[in-house]
């Protein structure tokens, strides 16, 4: 079941694909806040990509991405797909997700 496997991807989804393919490229979508793969029973610890553009704090901002790509890095995921830039245009746009 998903809380089974919540926790642990490494052991249950990582290990096991590397053991056939140990060149294998393990990506998702993890961005923190609302976006989170990880942590999609509980929601994620990390505050998404909006709220640290709105706290303006580049060095929270490093401290944020650093703790979330060793995480990442111990699920054995080795490519995160998430958007670099989310650029709002119109506030009412539904697929940014404010």
């Amino acid at each position: 079941t998903l809380q089974l496997i919540e926790g642990r991807v490494h052991d249950v989804v990582a290990q096991p694909l590397r053991d056939c393919a140990p060149d294998l490229l393990l990506a998702l979508d993890e961005e923190g806040g609302d976006v989170t793969r990880l942590d999609y029973l509980r929601g994620s610890r990390f505050p998404g990509n909006h709220a640290l553009g709105a706290l303006d704090d580049v060095t929270v901002t490093r401290a944020v991405a650093g703790s979330l790509g060793a995480e990442l890095r111990r699920a054995g995921v080795n490519l995160n797909l998430a958007p670099c830039a989310d650029v709002v245009v119109d506030p009412r746009n539904p697929i940014i997700g404010l």
